[in-house]
């Protein structure tokens, strides 16, 4: 029987498509010919869009070979990011490379793809006499974050998402790393507040992203807690506000070590079992555009016995008992406890009922040694801090609805503070000293005991209201702002924004200087007032009321216009100011037309504005000019009527009319500046 002998040749192709996140892979199976047999290859392309295209190849007998190719039909690459396929022959071999359309994606003898427009190109791969193409597709890179802007708590983490082509390849950078720092996987780290720009990029496009870092103030009252078994603490947060809320966890949610109680912002920690828990608290703040969130934490330590004030504060003179807890022995009695502390100097101790003084401020340790019956002995420390505490004033001025933090020093990391308002009617105040003025007006104490000293402080309630919000004043006639609702101890500033208009004193008299309009800002008691000034020339408003007396005195009549019993515009305004051909043009006998007023006003620097102003930028005895309505007359800019500004919104007409900033006023001109 003859022997079958196949000689085969093989020849293996790994086409890998790949990016440094992505790949696309191939391998190329051997091709197998027998002078005995005629054999067929199988082909089956898979129906997935990316998927794998196997090429099988099998002997007329149903027989597989075992090399197969694996090649995706279809990829996607990006403008301005090459990629590389990469392939390897058995046996060696040259590897060719060729690109349907050089214009939208070309690629060299080594495999490197570069897209050079969007658009579809076939990119096949050919050795040994096997070939394989794959349908390449180039898209415009993109960058997109989820949002635009963040706002995030200085020390807090917020981890940015974005969506991007190519994936995988999204660089970071912040504006101001001492701001807000982010890494390399888009996670920032608000480190002070301010604003900065967080940029995120692949090659050929990138987004940008505001986060915003505002100032954590909230604080737990402690950061760490020792208690005997059975024993409780109380902590809260500081700084909490209406658009805050807060809740707390701990560590362990089996609650072994400890168990807690909450109430708002306080929670309370009951020691069950000795073991070390770590306390969070966790406060989340409506920004009104999002949502913002910082955690404190409070490690906490339960010990079986011991001295049941643990971590005690005492102000200077002030005096607490110390007292034993779970000390006792089963059968065995006690004999002796004594007392003893590291430093007299700061905190002293009796030695034998144990009662603690506070002498100044600083560190200590009293220990309790005990004695039993059996001739052992036990030793129960706990650390002493002695305070000062102050408070900085001796009397807060706070206005209704406000709120104020008073501002208490001396205090130890172990100090217990505690508030009262003694007419809760008038105010109410939080855990860290925060006052809020309720709706009516008075006197009331507030008290503040800490670490055994108990410290008052008056608060006063205003309602602070400004008696006019606007004044008309002539050239150095002094004037005196008045508010209502105040005390004698309210806390009142005064600001002109333009000084060389109106100067103030700081008990609030206003000194006129030149003529113009300006803005006093008034702070009273935590609240801000703006009282408008207008400052007049006294022959400007002379002017007015001679003008008013002259127009409700006599008819309209242009011909007639400089006799008495008569006026028209321009005619009316040269008479109020007494004729003055000086001031306004014309001669001393004849009024000028309102078009040569105008220019006259003009040449000697008096315009103010070529169109309409706001109300409250107009100076009674100010000239406003009209032009016509339609065409022109022929007279400069085209005007045809002027008009004096008689304060209070009106200008002077038969009967006033309301002044109002039409879009044919060409000028308003002030003919007195001082």
């Amino acid at each position: 029987m003859k022997s079958q002998k196949f000689f085969a040749f093989a020849l293996g192709c790994l086409l890998l498509l790949e990016t440094p996140f992505t790949s696309l892979a191939a391998s190329i199976p051997s091709q197998e010919t027998s002078p005995f047999s005629q054999e067929t290859a199988v082909i089956s392309d898979s129906p997935q869009e990316t998927g794998p295209l196997a090429v099988t190849a099998s002997d007329s007998r149903g027989r597989k070979n075992s090399q197969t190719l694996n090649l995706k039909s279809k990829a996607t690459v990006y403008l301005h990011n090459p990629v590389y396929l990469e392939a390897a022959a058995v046996p060696e071999g040259n590897i060719s490379w060729k690109t349907s359309d050089r214009k939208i994606l070309s690629v060299n003898y080594r495999g490197k793809l570069i897209p050079k427009r969007t658009g579809t190109a076939t990119i096949t791969a050919s050795c040994n006499g096997v070939e394989k193409s794959c349908q390449v597709t180039v898209r415009q890179p993109s960058v997109q974050f989820k949002k635009t802007s963040v706002t995030l708590f200085e020390e807090s983490t917020y981890h940015l998402k974005t969506t991007a082509r190519p994936s995988g390849q999204v660089s970071w950078k912040s504006s101001d790393s001492r701001i807000a720092a982010v890494d390399k996987q888009g996670v920032i780290t608000g480190k002070s507040p301010g604003t900065v720009t967080i940029t995120a990029s692949v090659p050929g496009a990138k987004s940008e992203c505001q986060v915003t870092v505002i100032n954590n103030d909230h604080e737990l009252n402690r950061t760490s807690q020792t208690l005997v078994q059975g024993n409780s603490a109380t902590f809260y947060l500081s700084n909490i506000s209406g658009k805050d809320s807060v809740s707390y966890q701990l560590s362990n949610a089996s609650g072994d070590v400890a168990d807690i109680s909450t109430s708002g912002n306080k929670c309370k920690v009951t020691a069950k079992n000795p073991g070390t828990v770590t306390l969070n608290a966790i406060c989340t703040t409506d920004t009104g555009e999002q949502k913002v969130t910082c955690k404190r934490t409070c490690d906490i330590t339960v010990i079986e016995n011991g001295i049941a004030q643990q971590q005690i504060a005492l102000a200077v003179h002030a005096q607490e008992n110390l007292t034993l807890e779970n000390i006792e022995k089963t059968g065995i009695s006690i004999e002796n406890i004594q007392w003893d502390s590291s430093d007299p100097n700061v905190a002293q101790v009796h030695p034998a009922s144990g009662t603690v003084t506070g002498e100044k401020t600083g560190k200590a340790e009293i220990t309790a040694t005990v004695r039993y019956s059996d001739g052992t002995s036990a030793e129960f420390p706990t650390a002493v801090r002695v305070s000062d505490p102050r408070l900085k004033t001796s009397a807060t001025v706070l206005s209704v609805g406000k709120t104020q933090r008073l501002k208490l020093t001396g205090t130890t990391p172990f100090s217990s503070v505690k508030w009262k308002v003694q007419k809760p009617s008038l105010a109410s105040i939080d855990q860290d000293g925060t006052i809020t003025a309720k709706t009516s007006t008075g006197k009331t104490r507030v008290t503040v005991t800490v670490d055994g000293k108990t410290i008052s402080h008056d608060l006063i309630i205003t309602d602070p209201q400004l008696e006019s919000d606007s004044r008309m004043l002539t050239v150095g006639k002094k004037s005196k702002i008045r508010l209502t609702g105040v005390s004698s101890k309210s806390k009142i500033t005064y600001k002109s924004q333009k000084k060389s208009i109106v100067k103030v004193s700081k008990s609030g008299v206003i000194t006129p200087r030149a003529c113009g309009i300006t803005d006093i800002i008034i702070s009273a008691d935590g609240n801000t007032f703006t009282l408008h000034v207008s400052v007049v020339s006294k022959r400007a408003l002379k002017a007015c009321k001679k003008g008013y007396k002259i127009i409700n005195s006599s008819s309209y009549s242009q011909a007639r216009r400089m006799s008495a019993g008569y006026y028209d515009c321009s005619a009316l305004v040269f008479r109020a100011y007494d004729c003055d051909a000086k001031l306004l043009g014309g001669t001393s006998s004849w009024a000028p037309t309102a078009a040569s007023m105008a220019s006259y006003m003009e040449r000697t620097g008096k315009v103010i504005s070529y169109k309409g102003l706001d109300v409250s930028k107009l100076l009674p005895g100010d000239l406003i000019f009209y032009r016509t309505p339609r065409g022109g007359n022929g007279r400069y800019r085209n005007i045809y009527h002027v008009s004096m500004y008689y304060g209070d919104g009106y200008r002077l007409e038969k009967p006033l009319r309301y002044y109002r900033q039409e879009s044919n006023i060409v000028m308003i001109a002030r003919p007195l500046k001082k």
